[in-house]
């Protein structure tokens, strides 16, 4: 076995352990979940680079929404979403459906799928192509 077939031989395991490891935490997180109703207070803005030219990189701003919830217990929590998109998916005073650990509030995502699997389907993706990267070398 050459060394690049070794290489993606193990970047695609450790990318579908990891893959496999969140979409665990998803399905743990889903279990426990209550449902809320929240309301996009405000947008937090990042930026992503959108170009290969490292000298003039072309700069787009991703607004991610930030959501006030009710607890269950009669108490307000507020998040910042881990997707955020241009333009704004919620603009400010949009309502939202949330899901939230009743025994960490802080831990709460909008529930929307893509939201919720992003980060195990991208893992699990890299991780096929390795794998397939891995194959194509050893053959």
């Amino acid at each position: 076995m050459n060394w690049m077939a070794l290489f993606f031989l193990l970047a695609g395991i450790i990318s579908l352990s990891s893959a496999a490891y969140l979409a665990q935490q998803v399905s743990n997180f889903l279990a426990s979940a209550q449902k809320a109703r929240g309301i996009v207070v405000r947008q937090e803005t990042g930026n992503t680079s959108t170009s290969d030219d490292k000298q003039e990189p072309d700069k787009t701003t991703l607004y991610a929404p930030v959501v006030r919830f009710l607890d269950e217990a009669g108490t307000y929590h507020e998040f910042t979403s881990q997707v955020g998109s241009n333009p704004p998916r919620w603009p400010n005073g949009s309502g939202v459906e949330i899901l939230y650990d009743p025994k960490n509030p802080e831990t709460a995502s909008i529930s929307m799928p893509l939201v919720l699997w992003t980060k195990p389907l991208i893992l699990a993706a890299i991780g096929s192509i390795m794998l397939l990267g891995a194959i194509l070398n050893i053959a």
